[in-house]
């Protein structure tokens, strides 16, 4: 029976920001799960979900950093492909003609 739960359209928060630290050391170690039991199919089909949430803050926003050095390298790069030799010889095309000067002429003497 899932007829009579509540479901929130909207969330909203009041009340004074604070920054939180944690400090410490894990102790323990973390494995691959396993499932032990009964597997079932939720069906959500008959239980109200709003079609349009809204959510709103109410405090003063921060930025957020960080910082570190990356693991690993880069190697010089490799090329694959098919390399290709171009050379060649051209002619020019066309012809060059005597100059023409303009102007007053003079004589220069290197001594």
């Amino acid at each position: 029976m899932t007829g009579n739960i509540s479901v929130p359209s909207s969330a909203a928060f009041t009340g004074t920001e604070d920054d939180v630290s944690v400090s410490g050391t894990a102790t323990g170690s973390v494995s691959q799960p396993s499932f032990t039991g009964t597997g079932v199919r939720l069906v959500t089909g008959n239980i109200p979900v709003p079609s349009s949430y809204t959510a709103t803050f109410t405090g003063t926003e921060g930025d957020v950093s960080a910082s570190g050095t990356p693991n690993g390298s880069v190697s010089q790069p490799t090329f694959t492909g098919t390399k290709a030799q171009i050379s060649g010889t051209t002619t020019a095309t066309g012809e060059v003609s005597q100059p023409t000067f303009t102007g007053t002429s003079k004589t220069v003497t290197v001594s």
